[in-house]
């Protein structure tokens, strides 16, 4: 979900986040956009920030980054973050997207949380940096 500072949760930038997670049960949450990079890219560099907030260590609660072609196929799958990562603030995270340059792309994060422990993903400050 959206989320904005004055809900009492930080951002790494600016006043709203996006809010994964969180129930302390099963759950999975998801946010995605799509782009298109430019087939005449030399670079393609998606960089993010995430702050885990959790009452568990379980890394079955977890932040991957999913990379889905223009059919809505999954065609790459990054680990982000799990509940282990607690207590950490804002970390910056980058994923080379070279090999989609001149493609239309879903970037996708999918936030999961199992039963047995309260985990929050918030998610800031994207950025597609292309060269």
């Amino acid at each position: 979900m959206l989320a904005n500072i004055g809900e009492g949760v930080s951002a790494q930038a600016g006043r709203w986040l996006a809010w994964l997670d969180g129930f302390g049960q099963a759950h999975t949450d998801t946010l995605a956009q799509t782009v298109t990079i430019p087939a005449n890219c030399k670079s393609a560099v998606f960089t993010y920030w995430v702050e885990v907030n959790s009452s568990t260590t379980n890394k079955a609660n977890k932040l991957v980054l999913e990379v889905l072609n223009c059919s809505g196929a999954v065609v790459q799958t990054v680990p982000v973050a799990t509940a282990a990562n607690r207590g950490s603030r804002y970390v910056e995270y980058t994923t080379n997207l070279a090999s989609y340059i001149g493609q239309k792309i879903t970037v996708k994060f999918v936030g999961t949380e199992v039963n047995g422990g309260n985990t929050n993903f918030f998610e800031d400050s994207n950025g597609l940096n292309v060269h």
